[in-house]
């Protein structure tokens, strides 16, 4: 086997060999290209002199000659291009406008390209590893290995920049060759600071950047090339020549300087994929570090500086203040995203960051330094959003990520179900001294943008809700801080004080959207006061009074436009009180679930007569209240069922049996609802199909139960008035139900249902009264059996006679099958045993029972035919 010296030897010859092709390669096709375009210059003059030979000469006919026309594909003159950045760019980078798709465009880039691409990157590689081959071979010295990649990567350069001014003219391959250069030199000093510390931190660091700018000024002397190579590739170097030493603060203060270098770049020239490129680079330097510990605490930092070094350097805005207006002020999501290349991504590039700092505080999950590790990106966007409108909605974006990434690492799963953990001390003082500060910066910064800016409902709500907001997580999870009755009063403070100032803007007649918002912020907080003093009551609660506070504030200001916040007040209660089962248990000393449940169901019954005048708002509201009564049926029967334990691990017949009834009934109500309702009928339709659905299967349930014979279906000994009535009296009622009220096309199956259950129903009732149980392992004696072919052979006549009377064939196909099952049974069963006399008379009624039908059958017939 060859050993590790022999694997590198035959490596660093591969790769010097790709290395010298592709530079080869390169070269001979930089110096063909200048002799190849002057070739095309003479052919196009020579196709041009042809031409206007052949071209007939224009006959003047006026004193004033017409202009000369020329050929169709001569091309205009055209004049000199527009810049593509803020900047002034000095070259034409701009994107090829040509119609061929884009997918075209980069397949011809490669094809034309790519040896130049290859030859780049081999010279990059063969630096990088003629640098590691030394260290592992012992051949110099550490600075000999390290003077030796700075004199490489400098030659690079001196190279690429001596064949352009000789030639006279930028190439991708000499763009591509100087790339190589800036690689090799970040490789080696990194290669000083992280191996051999021959150089301290500052100096690295000075170093770098001045490579990096060295390198972006290159570029704009040989073009984009030599950005994809020397920037973009330049976040790929500290992982090649990482000592494994885990330090990822001298990394990302590395990554810092080549972001840096990059929108410098942008600043003179735009490119998509250079922008999306340094994104990459710089969040990707952040993912690779997230789950290190050496980085906690810097990450937050971090993506502040990227977060700056975007809003400044591409327009050169360092004080942020450079206003940037919207067409319009337009609250739909459209509108925040500009038209402008530059604009529109970098909003998503902020996006993306305040996603970052959310993953990263759910991983740290630390208090202690909260808020000198978190609070810069607040701060930033809070101020560049006051000048860029653009980035009005990201405050409250960032507001919310915030509260999910502190609450994700308290959540605990305990046998199935979802519970929040309260942190001890002393990190719940640090997080309630981080919290408040936090809600009174985010505050007054919402504040004073609020009474400087446009889109004055963005601030004015961020500004009233922020504090209440912040306050609820400070009590989810540091509860025990404090005494329930400290809690509540100083929420109940903070609500007075909300409610004060609206009070005396309505008065006043100033500051609208600023009092509609504090009106919505006081009463959020009356109800979490309420929360915190009332062991009954829960925070579910507390979000579904809002609702009734949200309608009332509609109705009052007249303000439709707020729907969206009931909406999204309906669907986090909705949403929470439909997952219950999956969250802790509450104290089954207390009805919790009529506070709770029926609470909110009552809630959005108000919200629904307070919205009357606008019809869409009210559906919402009655979606909600119909979906919550449901639910408000459901824990109770648990309540009730299981001594108030809703959450029990249990299921009887019995609720099966009341699930039955009341899903199903729920079907049919959101089945008429969808006949009314304007704007959630689709809604209204799956709700209805669900409920169903889950109709049946709990009268599956008891049918697959009752045919094993089942202990656990218990109907009890009262004849007739039993349970039999529920489990299996109700789905004939519901089948029926199904066929007159809902949709046309379920008809003929819920009258099949409702056939088979009545048949069911009716014989489990004929075992109950002769056996006292519905087991069906017994023995059957002669008198029940027939009792079950009189019973039967009824049903079938009436079922016969019913359909040809009204209900049409479906019906009378029923009782012939029926009546067919009731000879086989006579025949087979009931008369095996008969002798004598008593076989007479058997066969004697049945077959005057056949000749009586078919009398009656052929009557109705006539009387029909003679109507028609």
């Amino acid at each position: 086997m060859c050993g590790m010296d022999e694997i590198y030897l035959i490596v660093l010859i591969v790769v010097s060999g790709a290395f010298i092709i592709g530079t080869i390669g390169g070269l001979v096709s930089l110096f063909k290209i200048p002799k190849l375009n002057a070739r095309l210059i003479q052919l196009e003059h020579q196709l041009s002199l042809s031409q206007a030979e052949t071209q007939p000469r224009p006959q003047v006919s006026s004193l004033h000659p017409e202009p000369p026309t020329y050929p169709a594909t001569t091309e205009a003159v055209q004049g000199p291009p527009e810049p593509t950045s803020p900047g002034q760019p000095v070259h034409d980078w701009t994107e090829d406008t040509s119609p061929n798709p884009y997918l075209e465009r980069f397949t011809q880039q490669i094809k034309d390209n790519w040896m130049i691409w290859l030859g780049g990157f081999c010279v990059a590689l063969a630096g990088i590893f003629l640098a590691i081959y030394s260290i592992e071979q012992g051949l110099l010295g550490p600075t000999g290995r390290i003077v030796l990649g700075i004199v490489i990567g400098i030659a690079l350069h001196i190279g690429a920049e001596y064949l352009r001014r000789r030639t006279g003219e930028s190439h991708p391959a000499l763009a591509a060759l100087a790339g190589a250069g800036s690689i090799t030199l970040f490789a080696a000093l990194l290669s000083a600071l992280h191996l051999y510390e021959l150089i301290s931190v500052p100096v690295a660091f000075i170093c770098l950047a001045i490579v990096a700018i060295a390198t972006m000024w290159m570029a704009y002397l040989h073009g984009p090339a030599l950005a994809a190579f020397g920037i973009v590739g330049a976040y790929l170097v500290p992982i090649m020549v990482s000592s494994g030493e885990g330090r990822v603060l001298v990394a990302l203060t590395y990554s810092v300087i080549i972001t840096t270098s990059a929108l410098l770049l942008l600043r003179y020239v735009y490119k998509n994929w250079l922008w999306w490129g340094f994104i990459a680079g710089a969040i990707g330097w952040w993912a690779i570090t997230l789950f290190d510990a050496n980085a906690d605490g810097a990450r937050g930092i971090y993506l502040a500086a990227i977060g700056y070094l975007i809003l400044a350097i591409p327009t050169f805005n360092w004080k942020l203040t450079e206003v940037n207006w919207l067409s319009k002020e337009n609250y739909q999501i459209r509108n925040w995203l500009p038209s402008a290349d530059i604009k529109r991504q970098t909003v998503i590039s902020i996006i993306l960051l305040i996603f970052a700092q959310g993953a990263s505080i759910a991983v740290e999950a630390d208090f202690s330094g909260a808020l000198v590790h978190w609070s810069p990106l607040v701060v930033l966007l809070l101020f560049a959003s006051r000048y860029q409108e653009p980035l009005g909605f990201t405050p409250w974006l960032l507001l919310v990520v915030l509260l999910i990434a502190w609450l994700v690492p308290q959540v605990n799963l305990d046998d199935g179900r979802i519970s929040l953990q309260l942190l001890s001390t002393p990190e719940d003082h640090q997080a309630l001294w981080y919290l408040g500060v936090s809600a009174v910066m985010i505050s007054g910064f919402s504040l004073a943008n609020f009474l400087a800016c446009r889109f004055r409902a963005i601030w004015a709500s961020l500004a009233a809700l922020a504090p209440v907001l912040l306050l609820t997580l400070a009590y989810v999870l540091t509860t025990r801080l404090l005494i329930s009755w400290q809690w509540g009063t100083l929420t109940l403070v903070i609500a007075m004080v909300y409610l004060g100032i609206a009070t005396a803007g309505v008065r006043k007649k100033t500051l609208d959207s600023l009092v509609v918002w504090l009106f919505v912020g006081g009463h959020f907080a009356l109800s979490l006061a309420a929360v915190m003093v009332l062991a009954e009551a829960t925070l579910t609660l507390a979000f579904a009074v809002q609702l009734i506070s949200t309608a009332w504030i509609i109705r009052h200001f007249a303000l439709p436009s707020l729907g969206w916040l009931l909406k999204i007040l309906a669907a986090i209660v909705v949403t929470r009180l439909t997952i219950n089962p999956w969250v802790a248990g509450y104290v089954a000393e207390t009805h919790w679930s009529l506070w709770t449940y029926g609470g909110s169901t009552t809630c959005c019954i108000v919200a629904m007569v307070l919205l009357r005048p606008w019809p869409h708002l009210c559906r919402w509201a009655e979606g909600a209240a119909l979906h919550l009564f449901a639910l408000t049926l459901w824990s109770e029967t648990r309540y009730w069922l299981y001594d108030g334990v809703v959450f029990a691990d249990d299921f009887t017949s019995l609720e099966a049996g009341i699930y039955m009834l009341l899903f199903g009934s729920l079907s049919v109500v959101y089945h008429l609802r969808s006949l009314v309702s304007q704007h959630l009928e689709r809604l209204y339709k799956i709700y209805s199909y669900l409920l169903a659905v889950m109709a049946l299967v709990s009268y599956g349930i008891i049918l697959l139960k009752t045919l094993a014979s089942s202990s656990w279906v218990e109907v009890g000994d009262t004849p007739l008035l039993n349970m039999m009535l529920l489990y299996y009296g109700v789905p004939v009622c519901l089948g029926a139900a199904f066929y007159w009220f809902h949709e046309a096309r379920f008809r003929s199956a819920s009258i099949i249902f409702a056939g088979i259950a009545a048949f069911i129903f009716v014989s489990l009732e004929i075992r109950h009264l002769w056996q006292s149980t519905i087991r069906l392992d017994l023995p059957t004696d002669s008198g029940e059996l027939y009792t079950y072919s009189a019973v039967w052979l009824t049903m079938a006549i009436g079922a016969i006679l019913s359909g040809a009377w009204r209900f049409g064939n479906q019906c009378y196909r029923a009782g012939m099958s029926l009546l067919a099952l009731v000879i086989f049974k006579i025949f087979l069963v009931d008369m095996s045993d008969l002798e004598g006399l008593l076989r007479v008379a058997s066969f004697m009624g049945l077959g005057l029972a056949l000749l009586g039908i078919s009398y009656l059958h052929q009557r109705i017939e006539r009387h029909q035919r003679t109507e028609l």
